[in-house]
């Protein structure tokens, strides 16, 4: 088995300059132990992780990017995961494709941080920790959820990859 890490950008119906951006900058560096994914839903990215497996990779290090905020994360047109329960059951089902030991990390701004209803007394909205926490538990073994702590964006990309701040599941 070979190692790998996957880079997964989202891929909406409408094409946005960010997320070509990212696909530009990350299919310069695919190799034996990283490879570039574009996904639109839950299905694509399923398949996709199914289908590395498959060709005897394990999967170490899943990289989601697209759009978040607290507690929120979506791929393509729709939300994928959220600290409500959605996603959860894809969570489930992601769990068996990748390494007993991986890092899923959504890449989409803010999405480890706790989103707030300002209007109605600061009630909590959508909780990024509960939902590295859960995702972190439905994935299963030793895997463990991670989530940008701030806005994402280009400037986060470097010669070899992407940085930005993380927080992972406690």
């Amino acid at each position: 088995m070979i190692d790998l890490h996957l880079m997964v950008i989202s891929y909406p119906s409408r094409r946005e300059a960010l997320f070509e951006a990212m696909a530009v900058h990350f299919a310069k560096l695919t190799g034996d132990h990283f490879k570039l994914e574009r996904c639109q839903d839950s299905d694509d990215l399923l398949d996709a992780a199914s289908q590395w497996k498959k060709r005897f990779y394990r999967i170490r290090t899943l990289d989601l990017y697209g759009h978040g905020a607290g507690g929120q994360f979506s791929l393509g047109d729709s939300m994928l995961f959220a600290a409500d329960g959605t996603g959860y059951s894809v969570a489930k089902k992601l769990g068996p494709q990748l390494a007993p030991d991986a890092a899923l990390r959504l890449l989409g701004c803010r999405t480890g941080t706790v989103d707030r209803d300002y209007a109605n007394g600061h009630r909590i909205r959508f909780s990024g920790p509960k939902l590295l926490r859960d995702l972190s538990g439905l994935l299963g073994k030793q895997r463990v959820a991670w989530g940008s702590k701030s806005y994402i964006g280009t400037r986060n990309l470097t010669p070899t990859g992407f940085k930005a701040p993380l927080v992972k599941a406690r």
